[in-house]
């Protein structure tokens, strides 16, 4: 299989642009390209191919659908489109991009068509999807005056219901495709007020605005935000497959208000209040070079000139000061939005006496970050994401393994790596890390991110080891967003335990949310275990998952945490109700189900420390009569014990064998209910003799339990380790 292109629309294509009109891959299909290209052919998403190989591999060679609008003229006219949806996608695979005709055919046969066009309102998706493509050809020619006084003909034919689902089938499907829209196009979505009605379509508006954003269009976005457009709820789309668009940041479409973080600090510098707006020429090198870096931002953006890209930042400073004008002159926004309300709030006061951390949604602290690093005390990390370098490592199993078993040589090689990763970083995001990329600064940069690093590393690896890499996929869970969690959680505890402030940023979120998360999860997890076939794994937000360790431990963790909202402090009493809330909403959740008993089986057998005979036979007669809950349970409890006995620090299984996690392990009679108070007073034991002793008791009385092997002769081999007299 060889020599076959994908021929796609471009997108970095606007009005007046003289940029390419095609992008080419030239490389040959792979197997999983020809899966990924049929899933989208069937949802409707590709555009552009002639290419024989794939429209066989789709549809079958024998099977090809017609492409030709009359051929399914009589099912649409009863109202049957699944049929015609599929032949316009076979037109869209099979001609080239620039096949207009064959466009202007489906338009008029869906549009023209009084007895077709009345299903608009119940079948909108092919004419959105028809719409698209018009949208797309468009895009790719000159002729863009011409072609939206057609479309608008076109568009014209609906009736104001109707519409209003074509308006909605279109931003809710492609909003990531903003050369698609021209202004004629945004301008007839945005006349109908009835589509971002945020309590009937919740998020619809950050679709909007983002696609408005990224087509350059302020004014529309202004006008939108003047007649009250939702601007703060995110709007969820997909953790894979990440669309090229600003906006779009760990499967969500952000709210324009978090987007903006990232520009409040040039806005304030390029547009002074009270001042003529500043040119590029009127700015420093450091600040050109912001701007330039989100000249690159834009989305399918190929220009590497830096004259352009500079002008394009520019550009996106201004839009982004209209756009915080409306905001402000509307004023409801959930969140700060200038810089100078940044510099007087009390987090930013407390970063520059005291220094610290700064927790929540990436864009909503931007502003505070940039402030924290520009200051005299904030010349180190302030956010995990600055250590995600050496955190990321770890949340590899094999690393992490490798870090229980050899801290010392593991913590130097993480540290090594990260400290090349993130000197990488300091010099590709002028933005993002501005106040720590000059000479002197950089140098405390990187010193404060080896020191923080370190002690981090310290306590993941005297930690009861937490992450279930065998049981949580099948469990419902998406893998890397729940190691992201604890990979985080753990650095909650390095910032207890270094006393290190953590302030966080609360912005974003509403008080439901955080009370609602275990509820919200247990459904989501329910609901994947009840039909995993068509159900996607739970995606958990780390925000949340951290506010939620926070809360549970608020007893030790609030001497160095404080929730903030638009930079000020809650006060404890605050906190404390959204304690009890949370906590009457846990006890009305719903059980969790649980995988198949041989799911669980085969997964811990796969594992790095359940296979090769590291786990008692789980078909044995100590584990048949357990209910499937606890059976799982009891295995990842398993799995999570044998990573605890890895560790030559005999803290980490002590403090793993007093989780709550772990009392599964004896109610199951896995362990004896003595065996993990008597193992903690052994290690606390200071007196070398009076260890031995215990130990040595402690491997008699284990000796007679029905704890199977191979755990008890693990067991036994640490115990001896204390019968020797230091």
């Amino acid at each position: 299989m060889t020599g076959n292109k994908r021929l796609l629309p471009s997108k970095t294509k606007k009005d007046g642009d003289k940029r390419p009109k095609t992008q080419v891959q030239a490389e040959p299909y792979t197997q999983e390209q020809l899966e990924k290209t049929k899933r989208e052919a069937d949802e409707g998403m590709v555009f552009g191919g002639d290419d024989a190989h794939m429209v066989d591999f789709i549809f079958g060679v024998d099977d090809r659908p017609p492409t030709k609008p009359e051929s399914y003229a009589a099912e649409m006219v009863d109202g049957q489109f699944a049929a015609a949806l599929k032949g316009f996608n076979a037109l869209l695979l099979t001609e080239p991009v620039e096949s207009l005709p064959m466009v202007r055919e489906w338009m008029e046969a869906a549009f023209n068509n009084p007895a077709v066009a009345k299903y608009a309102g119940t079948e909108p998706d092919l004419f959105a999807r028809i719409i698209w493509a018009y949208g797309t050809l468009r895009a790719n020619d000159d002729a863009h005056e011409a072609r939206d006084a057609l479309l608008e003909k076109y568009l014209s034919n609906l009736s104001p219901e109707r519409a209003t689902r074509v308006r909605v089938a279109l931003i809710e499907e492609y909003w990531n495709e903003p050369h698609v829209f021209g202004l004629s196009l945004r301008k007839w979505i945005a006349e109908d007020r009835a589509v971002f009605d945020s309590a009937v379509r919740p998020g619809l508006s950050a679709r909007m605005l983002n696609m408005l954003w990224n087509a350059g269009d302020s004014e529309t976005m202004c006008a939108l935000i003047a007649a009250g457009i939702d601007t703060s709820t995110p709007s969820y789309v997909d953790i894979e497959d990440a669309p090229d668009v600003e906006g779009f940041y760990n499967g969500y479409v952000e709210p324009i208000e978090h987007l903006l973080g990232l520009y409040l600090h040039l806005v304030h510098v390029m547009h002074p209040s009270g001042e003529d707006a500043l040119t590029v020429d009127d700015v420093d090198d450091g600040i050109q070079e912001q701007l330039v870096w989100l000249g690159k931002k834009s989305p399918g953006t190929d220009e590497d000139e830096d004259d352009v890209l500079l002008h394009d930042g520019r550009q996106k400073v201004s839009r982004a000061a209209e756009v915080l004008k409306a905001l402000s002159d509307r004023g409801n926004a959930k969140v700060l939005i200038s810089y100078e309300a940044v510099l007087n709030s009390s987090l930013y006061k407390a970063c520059e006496d005291t220094g610290g951390t700064i927790w929540g949604f990436e864009h909503v602290r931007m502003p505070f970050v940039y402030a924290a690093h520009n200051t005299a005390k904030g010349k180190h990390p302030v956010r995990m994401w600055e250590m995600w370098a050496v955190i990321n490592a770890t949340l590899q199993e094999k690393t992490y393994l490798k870090l229980l078993m050899d801290p010392d040589t593991m913590i130097e090689k993480l540290i090594d790596t990260g400290k090349a990763a993130i000197e990488k970083i300091l010099a590709e995001e002028p933005l993002e890390y501005a106040g720590v990329r000059e000479e002197g600064d950089k140098e405390d940069f990187v010193k404060a991110f080896e020191e923080q690093c370190r002690a981090y590393l310290l306590v993941l690896a005297g930690r009861a080891p937490a992450a279930k890499w065998a049981t949580a996929t099948i469990r419902g869970m998406y893998e890397p967003k729940y190691l992201g969690t604890l990979g985080c959680i753990a650095g909650l505890w390095w910032a207890h335990r270094e006393n290190v402030p953590v302030y966080y940023c609360l912005d974003g979120l509403e008080d439901k949310e955080i009370i609602n998360f275990k509820t919200n999860k247990t459904d989501s997890v329910n609901a994947f275990l009840a039909n995993p076939k068509n159900s996607k794994h739970y995606v958990e937000v780390i925000t949340l998952g951290e506010i939620r360790e926070i809360l549970l431990n608020w007893t030790d963790l609030k001497k160095v945490v404080k929730f903030c909202r638009k930079g000020e402090f809650l006060p404890e009493a605050d906190v404390v109700k959204l304690i009890e809330d949370m906590k009457t909403q846990d006890d009305a959740a719903a059980e969790r189900l649980s995988p198949l008993r041989q799911q669980v089986i085969d997964e811990a057998n796969k594992s790095m420390v359940g296979g090769s005979g590291n786990l008692p036979d789980l078909n044995g007669p100590l584990f048949a009569d357990l209910t499937d809950d606890m059976f799982h349970r009891v295995v990842a409890q398993l799995l999570l014990l044998n990573m605890a006995t890895l560790s030559r620090d005999g803290g980490v299984l002590r403090d793993f064998l007093q989780t709550k996690g772990a009392e599964v392990l004896y109610e199951a009679g896995i362990l004896p209910g003595w065996f993990g108070p008597a193992f903690r007073m052994m290690v606390d034991t200071e007196e070398p003799t009076s260890r031995k002793m215990a130990a040595h008791k402690i491997i008699k009385a284990l000796g007679t339990t029905k704890t199977p092997s191979p755990l008890k002769d693990v067991l036994l081999i640490i115990l001896k380790r204390y019968t020797a007299v230091a």
